[in-house]
């Protein structure tokens, strides 16, 4: 079955499905910087532009349409104005996707603060566009969470799911928690990525003092502890992710990219050389792969039944 993979991002959604075993014939995303990382790690290229400005007629036949569509308008991280920003409204070309199209399913997913946005109107909009208006069988949603698909991260995202006729689908319930956080650590890190000087509201000297199975994490401008000893809290965009005490070294010092990404279930992903600020950025908008191809493998039950 043949998948069209849109804001594609560096490729999870596609690791995810083909692993599933479906075949994802392109994949689209307007961000130059992605596109280095996609092409750098998959045999076919990112195809770069815009979405919002690509007809539905101009996609290759797809039976399965997908998408993490942008969720800045909708997570606590944003503004949170919803459809009444510009990428709140993405959401209405995939629609128009499914209705010129008529794909056999899709799934989108989005950050767990749509559930509640706007008191629940959004989403509600977003479910009575796809049911109602579209007519695809869509089962409630649900909020999955990686830590329960061997991801060491909590991690909570929405899974929209649906089907151009009625299935037996139901949404993974693994709960597998045997990921480790510490098993994603290289044995040698660069010094740049130890934590030196002042930060924020914690200085060097107290960071020394943190337990080798504590994790601390800069969310906007202060400094979260967080004491799980396997999994990390949920990784964010920006430069100074996910601050731990190395086991292999007692240095205190921030996750590297490639460790981020491996906190999402990529296996070894290759990196340009474009700098870790935008490294960052695409390993915290990316999706956890487990979790895509735990969904992707009933949505191959539910079609083939």
């Amino acid at each position: 079955m043949k998948v069209l993979d849109l804001f594609c991002g560096v490729g999870g959604i596609k690791q995810g499905f083909t692993q599933a075993g479906f075949d994802v014939v392109q994949s689209v995303d307007f961000d130059k910087a992605c596109k280095e990382t996609f092409d750098l790690n998959y045999d076919q290229e990112m195809r770069l532009g815009d979405i919002s400005k690509i007809s539905p007629d101009d996609y290759p036949d797809h039976d399965v349409l997908v998408g993490g569509f942008p969720c800045q308008a909708f997570s606590v991280a944003g503004k949170r104005l919803g459809f009444d920003e510009t990428r709140g409204t993405l959401f209405f070309n995939l629609a128009d996707i499914l209705h010129v199209r008529r794909p056999r399913a899709f799934m989108f997913e989005n950050v767990k603060g749509l559930v509640g946005h706007d008191n629940g109107r959004t989403l509600e909009t977003i479910l009575n566009t796809l049911r109602y208006d579209l007519g695809y069988y869509v089962p409630d949603p649900q909020v999955l969470n990686s830590w329960n698909y061997g991801v060491p991260q909590n991690r909570e995202r929405i899974f929209i799911v649906g089907f151009s006729e009625p299935t037996d689908f139901k949404y993974p319930d693994h709960h597998d928690h045997s990921g480790n956080i510490w098993e994603v650590l290289d044995e040698e890190v660069d010094h740049k990525y130890e934590v030196s000087g002042p930060f924020n509201a914690y200085n060097s000297e107290e960071y020394m003092d943190i337990e080798p199975d504590t994790v601390y994490q800069k969310r906007f401008n202060y400094v979260r502890k967080h004491s799980n000893a396997k999994r990390s809290p949920t990784l964010v965009t920006g430069m100074t992710p996910t601050i731990i005490r190395d086991p292999n070294t007692d240095v205190v010092r921030r996750l590297t990219p490639a460790e981020c990404f491996r906190l999402q279930g990529f296996n070894d992903l290759k990196l340009p050389d474009i700098g870790d600020t935008k490294l960052y950025k695409q390993a915290g908008n990316s999706v956890s792969v487990p979790v895509i191809k735990a969904v992707a493998e009933e949505m191959w039950k539910a079609l083939n039944s």
